[in-house]
């Protein structure tokens, strides 16, 4: 099999559309800076920082022998994507701590501030070294969304900020992906105890190596997460259905990919108007497409791995995919895309899905009202009620008793005598 070149990772369809979309993430902002969903920053300095932020640049392709370095743009408020899906009303419940997420891309460089602490030791199946350089700065991008750290002045976190990430290298320097690489990946990755398998590229067709490594990860317990195609072929492992297949919108619920039928196509979310971390420095880069998406949803299976641990993969896919909102307007295009014997993909609805109940369980049985039945003391039995009769005269017995000797004395003591008058109201006696 020839050496592949990978895609799934793409930058703004350009200028014009990265500033209106960006224009856009602007208001999100300020609505969020409103409604606390960006706490340190208030509304007022949310909209002096959105006059002044420009849109970051787009996410460059090296040159031969060149790497991607910093971007010179450190965005202060958040993408409209991270916005969208609004991770931060489920890290109360939480932040995907002791979950490791693997990104099988391109590496992930350890030099990026934002993953300062977030990296454990990862595998490159092409060489001996690990994966934890990043010349084309993929990797890096995906795992700052899945896990990317607060940073001062910059707007953007990770879905789960407390996971962990296993960089994993499949694709070389050059953006080219050696034969059997993928399936060698998934497989280090799986090896690795990641709890969640983020592929971030794909293949147009699988061999028997690729789908083992799937049913590998699967027998392991790990959810895996891949994008669907950016073009009108289908993409393995995405269209595997043990995998998670994601798919990205627009702000207007549009599809950014073409979808065929036999993608696999599982769940949609946010892909335009996005940006993330780069291999080194501060600065953030403008990306796009379906592993965007995917990145997303693989942070929000940490979130759910880490709050439901009793949950077993099958059942993590089946919640996010159940648990989300209705596409609205890409509804039509994605029928038309999957086929009408398949129902339409949802948008990620990330916290009806780590709040929620399992909505694929059973029911719970209808609660029947029960009204307390109070005690009702026993009839006393015929002796019982004559003792008490018989009591209750002596005491009535001796209360008269008590009664007339007491006012006898008092008579005494008055002098009173039978037959005595009393004593008129002007007289003195």
């Amino acid at each position: 099999m020839p050496a592949e070149r990978v895609s799934g990772l793409r930058q703004p369809r350009g200028p014009v559309l990265a500033r209106a979309v960006f224009s856009l993430a602007a208001s999100v902002a300020l609505t969020a800076g409103a409604t606390g969903l960006v706490p340190s920053r208030t509304t007022a300095q949310g909209a002096e920082a959105a006059g002044r932020a420009e849109p970051p640049p787009e996410l460059p392709v090296p040159a031969d022998g060149e790497c991607v370095g910093a971007s010179p743009t450190l965005v202060p408020m958040a993408s409209w994507a991270l916005s969208r899906i609004a991770p931060q009303l489920s890290w109360p419940l939480s932040k995907g701590r002791g979950i490791s997420v693997a990104v099988v891309d391109s590496g992930v460089d350890a030099r990026s501030p934002a993953l300062a602490g977030a990296l454990r030791p990862g595998a490159d199946p092409g060489s001996a070294g690990g994966a934890n350089r990043d010349c084309l700065g993929r990797g890096t991008a995906l795992a700052g969304i899945v896990a990317a750290r607060p940073m001062s002045g910059s707007g953007f976190v990770g879905v789960a900020p407390e996971s962990s990430i296993v960089p994993v290298r499949v694709v070389n320097r050059a953006g080219v992906m050696p034969p059997g690489n993928l399936a060698k990946g998934i497989r280090a990755a799986t090896a690795s105890g990641a709890r969640v398998i983020l592929v971030g590229t794909g293949l147009p067709r699988a061999d028997t190596a690729l789908r083992a490594a799937v049913a590998e990860a699967v027998a392991h317990d790990v959810v895996v997460v891949a994008p669907v195609a950016g073009d009108d072929h289908v993409w393995y492992p995405a269209a595997d259905d043990r995998v998670l297949a994601v798919g990205g919108v627009d702000a207007a619920g549009t599809p950014t990919e073409p979808v065929v039928g036999a993608s696999g196509l599982d769940l949609l979310a946010p892909a335009a108007g996005a940006y993330s971390i780069g291999p080194v420095g501060r600065g953030h880069y403008a990306v796009g497409g379906a592993a965007v998406a995917a990145a997303e949803v693989a942070g929000a299976a940490a979130l759910l791995r880490a709050y439901r641990p009793e949950l077993d993969q099958q059942q993590v896919r089946r919640l996010l995919v159940q648990a989300g909102e209705p596409a609205g307007a890409a509804e039509e295009s994605v029928v038309a895309g999957v086929g009408r014997g398949r129902p339409a993909p949802a948008i990620l609805d990330l916290h009806t899905a780590i709040s929620g109940l399992d909505i694929g369980a059973d029911p719970p049985p209808p609660l029947r009202p029960h009204l307390p039945t109070l005690p009702v003391a026993p009839s006393p039995s015929p002796a019982r009620a004559r003792a008490l009769v018989l009591t209750a005269a002596l005491v009535l017995t001796a209360l008269l008793a008590y009664a007339t000797v007491v006012t006898v004395r008092a008579g005494r003591r008055r002098r009173w005598r039978v037959g005595d008058a009393p004593a008129a109201a002007d007289e003195v006696v």
